[in-house]
């Protein structure tokens, strides 16, 4: 009779361990995903922290500061790695150069620079970074805003949710439930350790699409209204400080990038100043404007001020100079090829 009733104990222990076992390894996935999770928003937090110190940093300056005439042209950049100067050295970013190059030619104009670009930036934290700047200076005025965005949105989805909550909300339960799933720091930090895992072992330098990117490919459509929607909203923040809008693409082809731009400068006024193929490549027989890691060097950032500068003379966007004043109002011509040591400076002597 004992050996009956062990026999009968035997499946259902099976069956018990079998099923401890189970919550044991269920229990320890999403125990893994919530630290993945929780390090993923420390992490956010660190970087969402660095930009706003820098944001609150230009505030205090410009609190700090007083107009010194009526002259004084204010320029607020915003934007990502290509706006912050990264492969660029000190003072060769292309906001600083853009300055550089206006102090020379047009030396009645008393310009003031605030570059509120941090790396890593999409373009939401690009425009909430103006909005907070815009909204503790209230009295500062701004003459121009540089905005380059959009190629981080392919990976970093903060804000997405925000910028087009209805159509979010429109979407199916499986597509709103996939769209959580990418925006959840634990699924992109998964994609993008094996992409640089991926790009480690094998580099396709054909495609020059970064391949840890989480919206790419066919998500371009929802990516196009993402960046329409912010765009427009530096477009409303600038001009309700009086200051001119100035998108700047990539200086390689980024298809929805280049298309929102174009698309909201023609409806709202904005000057769109297009980048790609100007004499700068990824290719490797052309890498006299492009750093170590993919960015502008010294003399691209010099080629993409001068662009800025060539695009206010075409739209006549500057304020017009003073009879007295020894300006240089005409345009800089670019070489057609890259060549180390050129500067938008050199060419005016």
């Amino acid at each position: 009779m004992n050996s009956q009733q062990e026999t009968k104990r035997r499946p259902y222990s099976r069956r018990r361990r079998f099923l401890y076992f189970f919550a044991v390894q269920f229990l320890a996935i999403a125990l893994i995903a919530l630290l993945a999770e929780g390090g993923m928003r420390i992490y956010r937090h660190v970087i969402q922290a660095a930009y706003q110190k820098s944001v609150a940093a230009a505030i205090e300056r410009s609190k700090a500061d007083e107009i010194s005439d009526e002259f004084t042209y204010k320029i607020i950049a915003i934007g990502d790695s290509h706006t912050y100067g990264v492969d660029s050295s000190p003072g060769k970013d292309y906001p600083r150069q853009l300055v550089d190059i206006l102090a020379e030619r047009r030396p009645d104009l008393n310009v003031e620079l605030e570059n509120l670009a941090h790396p890593g930036m999409n373009s939401v934290q690009a425009a909430d970074a103006l909005q907070n700047y815009i909204s503790a200076v209230p009295g500062h005025p701004i003459n121009l805003v540089l905005a380059c965005v959009g190629n981080n949105n392919k990976h970093n989805l903060v804000g997405l949710s925000d910028a087009l909550g209805t159509n979010i909300e429109g979407l199916s339960p499986s597509q709103k439930l996939a769209h959580l799933l990418k925006n959840s720091g634990a699924y992109r930090l998964t994609v993008l350790t094996r992409s640089r895992l991926e790009q480690r072992v094998e580099y396709d330098e054909h495609n020059q699409m970064w391949v840890g990117c989480v919206l790419c490919g066919n998500n371009e459509p929802l990516l196009g209204k993402w960046m329409e929607h912010d765009l427009r909203r530096i477009v409303e923040l600038a001009q309700s400080r009086g200051a001119l809008p100035v998108f700047l693409s990539y200086f390689w082809m980024q298809p929805y990038v280049d298309r929102s731009m174009s698309n909201v400068a023609e409806q709202t006024g904005a000057i769109y100043v297009p980048m790609a193929q100007f004499g700068m490549s990824l290719g490797t027989n052309d890498e006299g404007c492009i750093g170590p890691t993919y960015h502008p060097n010294d003399e691209g950032y010099g080629r993409i001020a001068a662009r800025i500068y060539n695009a206010l003379l075409h739209y006549g966007a500057l304020p017009p100079a003073p009879d007295d004043a020894a300006s240089k109002a005409t345009s800089i011509e670019l070489p057609p090829r890259c060549g180390v040591g050129w500067s938008p400076l050199g060419e005016s002597r």
